[in-house]
């Protein structure tokens, strides 16, 4: 077995039990030490990763990707001349989280491009992360009527999500739907719906009127439990009601501060976090960010939620934004975007890749996980490859 296959077995390993052991964990209040381990296990293994890619595999990188690695020391440079001599931990996972993240991807681009099976792997895992999705919000869902509990929950229900959406399984397509629904993560809701748009009607353009029945029958099952959802007691389901009444109830006014508490407060305060984060901005730190390492001060008078030296912005463009400037961002984009539109195999591999990719970047539009996302370095490192002469789904 080689060091990739050890690598990919344990991003597989962890995405099957780390949304379990974190509800459970969450709920017997150890989840900061179970959160380390599996932090400083993720850090090691992309580490021994890297070096086996750079000793044994060449690693090679392309200029677009050594432009982007160049704009992230740029950044650090600026930095440390406003500022010189700092040392915390938000720097160094700053600055190595992106460099690391373009490493893998250079390096899962030339295994992924030798002989592999992947297809067999993530058919057999996709069976564990969607019965690992379903004990998941059982277990939450249980414990939660116990004792309260918030951990952001975030089933791995993409990768099954796809495959039998590819599969033409709608029975599992909709009991994922479901599964997402009682998450409470609404981002992924909206990843599944637009991915499963996309590919009946866009992708996969036969039997449009069978897909439409289909859609139909979804959409009627969901309208007939809606008086139940809205009497259900579950955290999970209640964020979907009050997003709904709060949007409903109110009247909006472009540009008004009340429009602005309203959105502020059904997004969780992320309206807030875009607005604070770019309060202190110089015309210098427009184009090269404020640097890694970059905090604020945020108030969100919505949840009464205040602190000094907050670090996170949800939406990603504005968190990279603000931390490596509007060059960086914007190549950035450029280069995971590009992975999407330049690679034009149709064969089921690539539609499959491309569509995993999309719910991954919906979802990062809400939230701040584009270089935690273990499987995203996958998508755009197959993506990339230059000849694709293998069908793995």
């Amino acid at each position: 077995m080689t060091y990739y296959q050890i690598y990919r077995n344990w991003i597989l390993f962890y995405l099957t039990t780390n949304t379990i052991l974190a509800t459970i964990a969450s709920f017997f209040d150890f989840r900061g030490p179970l959160t380390q381990v599996f932090f400083v296990g993720l850090l090691l293994f992309d580490l021994g990763f890297i070096a086996y890619g750079i000793y044994f595999k060449k690693i090679f990188l392309k200029c677009f990707e050594i432009v982007l690695i160049a704009l992230l020391l740029v950044s650090l440079f600026k930095m440390l001349l406003v500022n010189p001599f700092p040392f915390s931990r938000r720097i160094v996972t700053d600055l190595s989280n992106p460099i690391m993240f373009i490493l893998k991807i250079a390096l899962l681009r030339k295994c992924l491009g030798e002989n592999d099976d992947l297809h067999f792997v993530l058919k057999r895992f996709s069976k564990y992360l969607f019965f690992a999705s379903l004990f998941t919000i059982i277990a939450f869902i249980l414990l939660s009527r116990s004792r309260s509990i918030y951990i952001g929950l975030t089933p791995p229900i993409e990768l099954p999500f796809v495959l039998n959406l590819l599969n033409g399984s709608y029975l599992k397509v909709f009991y994922a739907l479901l599964l997402t629904l009682f998450s409470g993560k609404r981002s992924i809701l909206l990843a599944l719906i637009v991915v499963f748009i996309i590919y009946n009607f866009f992708v996969h353009k036969k039997y449009r009127i069978k897909k439409s029945i289909v859609a139909i029958i979804m959409i009627l099952t969901f309208s007939a439990m809606i008086p139940n959802l809205l009497t259900s007691e579950s955290l999970a389901v209640q964020k979907y009601v009050f997003t709904i009444t709060t949007l409903l109830e109110s009247e909006f006014s472009l540009g008004s501060e009340e429009s602005f508490d309203i959105i502020d407060r059904v997004s969780g305060g992320r309206f807030s976090e875009i607005s604070y984060s770019l309060q202190s901005f110089t015309k210098l730190d427009y184009i090269l960010g404020k640097g890694p390492g970059y905090t604020y001060k945020l108030e969100v008078i919505a949840s009464d939620f205040a602190e000094s030296d907050y670090s996170n912005v949800h939406f990603t463009p504005i968190n990279l934004f603000s931390k490596y400037g509007i060059i960086f961002t914007i190549l950035f984009f450029y280069y995971l975007l590009s992975s999407l539109f330049k690679e034009t195999g149709n064969d089921r591999t690539s539609i499959f890749f491309k569509l995993l990719f999309a719910m991954y970047f919906i979802e990062m539009l809400f939230a701040f996980n584009i270089f935690v996302e273990p499987l995203i370095p996958f998508c755009i490192g197959y993506l990339t490859i230059k000849k694709h002469s293998k069908n793995y789904t």
